[in-house]
């Protein structure tokens, strides 16, 4: 019986150490990219064509990637939404979606038709190829 009582004990507390690592591990802050070289310098038209033509390939070109994307704004952030939609192309209805990491408003001042550069990390292609932690490098 003490046998028991030790093994299901063990098995709890190794759970409880399991279940403090995932939230130190969820609460964990993602690194800025401000400072982080950018692994490819691309157009936002080239990039969503590399998606659109074959997603398996870009996959492994740009997943996970720290990228430079230069295009023209086709969509500014609102008061609610913190992400800037590049071109695609004139003959795609996708466009680079970039998830801007802070909210510090330096957005206000862009407007649709303007060229800008963001980077930001690669994560994949849904309708349109996603950037998430994107700064503004020029506009």
């Amino acid at each position: 019986m003490k046998k028991k009582k030790y093994i299901l004990f063990s098995l709890g507390f190794l759970c409880l150490l399991l279940g403090l690592y995932g939230l130190k591990m969820f609460q964990m802050k993602r690194p800025a990219l401000q400072s982080v070289p950018a692994q490819a310098k691309i157009e936002a038209e080239t990039l969503y064509a590399a998606f659109n033509g074959n997603e398996d390939s870009a996959n492994q070109h740009y997943l996970n990637a720290v990228l430079e994307v230069s295009g023209e704004i086709v969509s500014v952030p609102g008061p609610k939404s913190h992400a800037i939609l590049l071109s695609g192309g004139t003959a795609s209805l996708g466009g680079i979606n970039c998830e801007l990491r802070d909210a510090n408003h330096t957005w206000e001042k862009l407007k649709i038709g303007e060229l800008i550069t963001l980077k930001g990390r690669c994560t994949g292609y849904l309708m349109d190829v996603n950037l998430t932690d994107a700064v503004i490098v020029q506009n």
